[in-house]
């Protein structure tokens, strides 16, 4: 029945698009949560039949590469326990850019409004006084 009511109301694509999804699925700007579960979202739609060591290794691999680099170094054999993972190591990589980011340069002379150079001030020149011979 729900194999009939999915080939009626879904387009033929549908899975299709989905699985192209899940394929190119990447962390990239999202949050570890938002990402976890678009994932998650992702694989039931697609009704994924993989072992949970497959699982690990598709959604490992869709982690920012900062965040799975130290993931990797931990143990984890669950989908549950890698994402986990991934929450405890999502703020200390925010707190490290943070650190790392670049201040921008400070101004060593005031900002002069609209000219390029200063205008000179006039300087009070005693003349030399006019002889009339």
């Amino acid at each position: 029945m729900e194999k009939r009511l999915k080939n009626k109301f879904l387009p033929y694509h549908h899975l299709q698009d989905n699985y192209t999804k899940l394929y190119n699925l990447g962390q990239e700007y999202k949050s570890v949560k938002e990402y976890i579960r678009e994932f998650e979202s992702l694989v039931m739609t697609c009704d994924i039949r993989e072992s949970e060591d497959q699982v690990v290794v598709r959604y490992w691999g869709g982690l920012n590469k900062s965040i799975r680099k130290v993931v990797e170094l931990q143990y984890h054999t669950t989908l549950s326990e890698l994402c986990s993972l991934a929450h405890k190591v999502e703020p200390q990589n925010k707190d490290k850019l943070k650190r790392e980011m670049p201040k921008p340069p400070q101004r060593t002379r005031p900002f002069n409004k609209g000219n390029l150079l200063p205008i000179p001030k006039p300087t009070n020149r005693p003349t030399a006084p006019k002889n009339n011979c």
